[in-house]
């Protein structure tokens, strides 16, 4: 993991003012990511431009996204509002009676929860439905009997065979 408040504000300098975003936040929220992304199925073997894996950004995407209601809850409490509540974009505005509409559906994914919320967090979901999209191998494949490659010892009275490769394919080719 490349993350650091320090890549972190450089890939997204909007969260670069210290006063606001300390970098203990920023840590705080990249330390959460790391406990909350899978890493074995987020991509971390193509290295982009930045020198950030697909994971990388993953993490900075997701801790983004709670910095960000941090600081909405934060900003809320500071003028006497109870912090942690959910305020859609403004969707209409009066001028003399000092009306404002909020619209907290627009571009919500049913799916996606408390993602919505920020385009930190909506980037993130994208993100993370991209992760599955990659092969997986079923199976540990084959080796002596108690020994499984790659996993180490297995216990007596379990054998490590070749996964089931499934229907053939190709029938009259293949038998």
């Amino acid at each position: 993991m490349n993350v650091t408040p320090t890549t972190f504000r450089v890939t997204l300098p909007e969260f670069g003012n210290t006063a606001t975003y300390s970098d203990a936040m920023i840590q705080n929220w990249i330390c959460f990511g790391t406990l909350y992304i899978q890493p074995p199925m987020w991509d971390d073997s193509i290295v982009d431009c930045a020198g950030l894996t697909f994971l990388d950004r993953g993490i900075t995407f997701f801790a983004a996204h709670y910095l960000a209601m941090q600081q909405s809850g934060i900003q809320r409490a500071a003028y006497g509002g109870i912090p942690g509540t959910n305020v859609g974009v403004v969707n209409s505005v009066s001028a003399n009676s000092a009306s404002v509409g909020y619209d907290t559906g627009i571009g919500a994914n049913d799916e996606w929860g408390p993602f919505n919320n920020t385009i930190y967090g909506q980037i993130y979901m994208q993100m993370s439905m991209l992760v599955g999209m990659k092969p997986l191998q079923i199976g540990v494949g084959w080796g002596p009997l108690g020994v499984a490659p790659f996993f180490g010892h297995v216990p007596a009275g379990y054998f490590v065979g070749p996964a089931w490769p499934g229907p053939n394919p190709a029938p009259g080719v293949f038998g």
